[in-house]
C-alpha cells in the first residue's frame, strides 16, 4: 500500500479538497462574469430608458408642430372657401353685366 501512496501524491480526501477549490474558483469566475453582465444590462438599460424619454419628448414636439399645421391648414382652407364664394359672385356678376351688355346692345342696335 506504501507504493500506491508514492504513485498517488494526493490522498482521496486531499484530491476532494483540490476538486472543490477548483469548482469554487470556476463558480467565482462565473459570479463576477455574471455581475459583469449585469452591470452591462442595466447600463443598456439606463440608455434605453433615456433614449425613450427622448423619443416622448420628440414624439410630443411632433404632435405640437401636428397641430399648428391642422390650424394652419384649417385656416387655409377657410380661406379657399371664401375665395371660392368670392370668384363665384365675381363670375356670376360678370355673367350678369354680360346679358345687360348684350340686352343694351339689342336696345341700341337691334
Amino acid at each position: 500500500s506504501s507504493g500506491i501512496n508514492a504513485e498517488w501524491p494526493l490522498r482521496p480526501g486531499e484530491i476532494k479538497v483540490t476538486n472543490c477549490e477548483a469548482i469554487i474558483g470556476t463558480q467565482e469566475t462565473t459570479a463576477s462574469s455574471t455581475s459583469d453582465q449585469i452591470a452591462t444590462l442595466q447600463s443598456q438599460l439606463e440608455l434605453t430608458v433615456e433614449e425613450r424619454d427622448e423619443t416622448i419628448e420628440q414624439l410630443g414636439n411632433v404632435d405640437t408642430k401636428v397641430e399648428v399645421l391642422t390650424s394652419e391648414l384649417e385656416e387655409t382652407l377657410e380661406k379657399l372657401t371664401v375665395t371660392n364664394d368670392l370668384l363665384e359672385q365675381a363670375q356670376s356678376d360678370t355673367e350678369a353685366w354680360t346679358v345687360r351688355g348684350q340686352i343694351l346692345s339689342l336696345e341700341l342696335f337691334g
